[in-house]
């Protein structure tokens, strides 16, 4: 046999090697083994990106609102809301996210809007009037975790509030008040004399043991943020960083731990749909927290009810405090320890947290 031959034999004579069918299901096992354990890894890396560009929205607040409090002395209002003595033509209900625009480098936003005029005023199309500007979305409003559309149809309801074409959503509201009256805009309010009218607030007596002891229990307009509030830092006397300025909100469904049932969550970022103290008490909802009311709302603040904070950040939400620092808060913290942590002045002294 010659070598040519020879060579041509040994390489016909060579086994030809590859894949068997099992160990192909083998290296397919492993790389999906591999693939799971790698997407909870990612997935985990962008919700902590997520949670960190939410947690800038916030300090990003708490500097606007000291920067206002430096121009006018005092924190801007929840909502703005006059007193005329006819309750439906009371306006123009602009709430602090459009007033604190400014302080947010949206300063050619806020020019364009005429805040002697109702936040409802207009009709859609032709001239850019409030009805129109209203529907502006803004990233800065939005947390990155909670995924849902920039704006919402608000249709009128029996007169009460005209239908906004669209209303620009947000996931922030400010910390309102335990006082169900103070919370809904039907405080304060003026008689015929311009005098405060004189209703007394809703009382919550605690009754299970708390880490502290209670001294001194104040509800009318202790929260930060409500109708027509001017609140000083002067009069936070519980201390800066032991008190809610603004909060995380849900859009779209919460499913309530106290009930069970599924409720809408939602918070728009520039004014409320109409009056909150002409039959519309449940639109201060959307621009400002509450904890529970008595015995009516039995839902923890935090995840737990729609008037609430709430996240879809796993354990808690983030909120920023009255000094402009802005942290994450779990939500199994004792529901009274958050009660007066919304509270300005109930003179509780709360243990770090």
């Amino acid at each position: 046999m010659n070598l040519r031959r020879r060579a041509m034999f040994i390489v016909r004579q060579r086994p030809l090697h590859g894949f068997t069918l099992v160990e192909l299901l083998v290296v397919i096992a492993i790389i999906g083994i591999l693939v799971g354990l790698l997407l909870p890894a990612i997935q985990a890396a962008r919700e902590a990106a997520r949670r960190s560009q939410c947690l800038n929205h916030l300090k990003q607040f708490g500097t606007a609102f000291h920067n206002y409090h430096n121009a006018h002395q005092h924190f801007p209002p929840g909502w703005r809301e006059d007193y005329a003595a006819n309750r439906a033509d009371r306006g123009p209900n602009f709430a602090w996210g459009a007033i604190l625009l400014p302080y947010l480098e949206q300063t050619s936003l806020f020019s364009q809007f005429d805040f002697d005029l109702q936040a409802t005023n207009g009709s859609p199309g032709g001239e850019v009037d409030n009805l129109d500007l209203l529907g502006t979305p803004l990233e800065l409003f939005r947390c990155p975790s909670d995924e849902g559309p920039a704006t919402e149809l608000i249709a009128g309801q029996s007169g009460f509030y005209p239908q906004i074409p669209n209303l620009a959503i947000s996931n922030y509201v400010g910390s309102g008040s335990t006082c169900l009256l103070c919370f809904s805009g039907h405080l304060p309010d003026r008689n015929s004399n311009g005098q405060e009218a004189a209703v007394g607030c809703n009382e919550y007596s605690p009754s299970n043991n708390l880490p502290f002891p209670i001294t001194k229990l104040f509800t009318r307009h202790n929260g930060v943020l409500y109708r027509n509030s001017d609140t000083e830092i002067r009069q936070i006397t519980d201390g800066t960083s032991s008190t809610f300025m603004v909060g995380e909100r849900v859009f779209g469904e919460l499913r309530e731990k106290a009930t069970g049932r599924t409720f809408k969550s939602a918070a728009y970022w520039p004014a409320l749909p109409g009056p909150s103290s002409h039959q519309l008490a449940c639109f201060a909802g959307l621009y400002v927290a509450s904890t529970r009311f008595k015995e009516q709302l039995k839902a923890p603040m935090l995840n737990g009810h729609v008037f609430g904070f709430s996240s879809r950040h796993p354990g808690g939400v983030q909120i920023v405090l009255c000094d402009g620092s802005a942290r994450f808060i779990q939500d199994d913290m004792d529901e009274l320890v958050v009660e007066f942590l919304l509270r300005k002045n109930d003179e509780q002294t709360i243990p770090a947290f």
